[in-house]
């Protein structure tokens, strides 16, 4: 009798097993020897939490998108948006070398016949930009698209993978503390599979957001509008963590940056 064909599912865990000592060659030469960068002030956080009544803080801002960037040549908006962020961490942190999460899809490096796997395969991954010295910051908008370009055959690694196998960060370290995420699809219906509600999409509804923790001390979500032309930018915060005036500022920072950072394409 003849074996069963393998199922989705097992091409999918061979190809992330055979590609896992590439993928911690890769991210060793990307992260090196740099830490995560971290915004959290601890020593505001015992009496904040006393005064907060959620767990999160959620503020959102749209911003208009001009149409000569979507049209560049230089970066793609997903790019912009992460370049963006990235100097917005460099100027609160203090340094010019950060790095932070990226959520993919999980998908997008995988071969043809592991693509059409069902079920989520969504991640989080390391970013690291180095912020140079010129104005339009062109040369970091090259290298962070290169980087992505580069990072996709690695993005099923784990953080937990990622960090023990690739840096020296602390065992302490269990996420990203920071976590940036792009994405231009909107959010299907509510649908039930086995008594269970589901919807597909990064962010969570406003209304649940309040009630858990988040699983990033700070997350900054770009969301392309319906109109293709604007921007919702989206900052979700620990709010024993952040005060909301903290993260009003974070917001209109990463909001200019990132209309800055098109004006100059």
């Amino acid at each position: 009798m003849s074996l069963l064909p393998p199922t989705q599912f097992r091409r999918y865990m061979e190809y992330t097993a055979s590609s896992q000592e590439k993928g911690f060659e890769f991210w060793r030469d990307v992260i090196a020897d740099s830490p995560m960068t971290v915004l959290t002030d601890t020593s505001n956080a015992a009496c904040y939490r006393e005064v907060s009544p959620s767990k999160t803080l959620h503020l959102s801002k749209i911003v208009d998108v001009p149409s000569q960037a979507i049209r560049s040549s230089i970066a793609t908006q997903a790019t912009v948006f992460n370049s963006a962020c990235a100097l917005v961490l460099s100027k609160e942190s203090g340094s010019s070398d950060v790095v932070f999460g990226r959520i993919v899809s999980g998908r997008q490096g995988l071969p043809i016949n592991c693509q059409d796997i069902i079920g989520p395969c969504t991640n989080a991954v390391p970013v690291r930009a180095h912020i140079g010295t010129d104005e339009n910051h062109h040369q970091m908008l090259r290298d962070m698209q290169d980087q992505y370009l580069r990072s996709l055959p690695f993005e099923t690694l784990g953080v937990e993978e990622i960090k023990r196998n690739c840096t020296d960060w602390p065992d302490s370290t269990t996420n990203f503390a920071c976590c940036v995420t792009y994405h231009n699809f909107e959010y299907h219906p509510e649908s039930e599979v086995d008594q269970q509600h589901v919807e597909m999409g990064v962010l969570s509804k406003h209304v649940e957001l309040r009630k858990d923790e988040p699983l990033y001390d700070l997350a900054i979500a770009g969301e392309v509008e319906p109109d293709g032309m604007s921007l919702k930018v989206t900052l979700i915060a620990r709010a024993h963590f952040f005060e909301e005036e903290r993260v009003q500022f974070f917001l209109e920072e990463a909001c200019n940056t990132f209309q800055t950072l098109n004006l100059s394409l």
